[in-house]
């Protein structure tokens, strides 16, 4: 079955779907047990990554949790001065660490998406805005037409499909 595969080179050029039944048809049980094997070992990696989990000897941990370069909102307080060393009086347990450069670059970016989508925002309500205006006079004339209208009925000078009445006592004043 292996002569009717194309060299390993080529298989770029493949459809990925076509290469994965052949290697299903081929060998069913040790590709199911390499998919779940090559799963398996990604969660694992992104659960310690997630996780934070770092494997450290025991006696690094230790010279790291002595170190004054660690970080002060790890600093266990509860200590003696000996145990700190000599400039651990000069940490303040109130400090923040400042903030990265990166953080710092997202912020801002964050930043100027609000603004510019707060600027479409408000571009986008002026112009809803001008066109209920826009309907609104529209409406306020159609209004203004109808009473127009329904005065001309009431007088009697038009009908109620709005065409005009005859009226013949004007049309004798006119001949004469």
């Amino acid at each position: 079955m292996l002569q009717f595969l194309p060299d390993q080179c080529d298989w770029i050029h493949l459809d990925k779907r076509w290469i994965c039944d052949v290697l299903m048809t081929i060998d069913r049980n040790g590709i199911s047990d390499m998919v779940h094997q090559a799963k398996q070992q990604r969660l694992d990696k992104m659960n310690k990554s997630k996780n934070l989990l770092v494997n450290m000897r025991p006696e690094f941990a230790q010279a790291l949790n002595n170190s004054l370069q660690f970080s002060c909102k790890l600093f266990c307080f509860n200590r003696t001065l000996e145990q700190r060393g000599r400039s651990a009086f000069l940490l303040k347990e109130t400090s923040q660490r400042k903030r990265r450069q990166r953080d710092i670059e997202e912020v801002k970016g964050e930043e100027s998406l609000l603004n510019q989508s707060k600027q479409k925002y408000l571009e986008q309500n002026k112009r809803v805005r001008q066109e209920i205006m826009t309907l609104q006079e529209q409406v306020d004339e159609l209004a203004d037409y109808k009473n127009l209208v329904m005065q001309l009925h009431q007088a009697g000078i038009i009908n109620e499909d709005g065409n005009p009445l005859q009226q013949p006592h004007q049309d004798n004043n006119i001949q004469n």
